[in-house]
């Protein structure tokens, strides 16, 4: 039998290559599926160990963080008790006494030390002068604000009532009753 392209096409009798690849493909098929399942389950036991074992470390870490609790808590009640049992005699009410006048003498001293510090509210007022600027000095001081020669020369300028290659002088400004 002839193509239409002018090939002779051969025919094979039987099924046979067909179905040999079949099954050859189906036994790749099989063969990916039971490599597949079982990576999937080991890793699944895996799993299941890692977390089995996580679950155990935790369990031991706990158990001897409640443990090593219990005797920081049983250290510190015995500490506390002699200590109890320690300030009624001699040397514990001497201790004691001392302690108390060092902790008077030393806050005593905090605070002399404090009330002799400059603060806020003693800052005399030398430290609060505006700073002195030759070249360009302040003329006025408005709402806290202070005011330059070089702003007042500026608003003579905009206005008009400065010429542009004009300089303004502190005096001459207050002269005419500034700008």
């Amino acid at each position: 039998m002839k193509t239409p392209d002018g090939q002779e096409f051969v025919k094979v009798d039987g099924p046979g290559p067909v179905r040999d690849a079949a099954r050859a493909f189906a036994a790749a098929g099989l063969m990916f599926a039971r490599g597949f399942w079982k990576v999937l389950i080991t890793t699944w036991r895996l799993a299941a160990a890692l977390d089995s074992a996580l679950y155990r470390a935790m369990k031991l870490v706990l158990r001897r963080l409640s443990r090593a609790s219990l005797y920081v808590a049983r250290l510190a009640v015995a500490a506390f008790r002699s200590l109890v049992l320690w300030l009624p005699t001699r040397v514990g009410r001497a201790y004691s006494a001392f302690s108390g006048l060092t902790l008077i003498v030393a806050g005593l001293w905090i605070v002399d030390e404090l009330r002799a510090a400059p603060g806020f509210e003693s800052v005399d007022a030398a430290t609060l002068r505006p700073p002195v600027d030759t070249e360009d000095p302040i003329l006025a001081r408005i709402e806290g604000a202070y005011v330059h020669l070089s702003e007042i020369e500026a608003a003579g300028r905009a206005a008009r009532w400065l010429r542009e290659e004009g300089k303004q002088k502190p005096k001459l400004g207050f002269e005419r009753g500034g700008v």
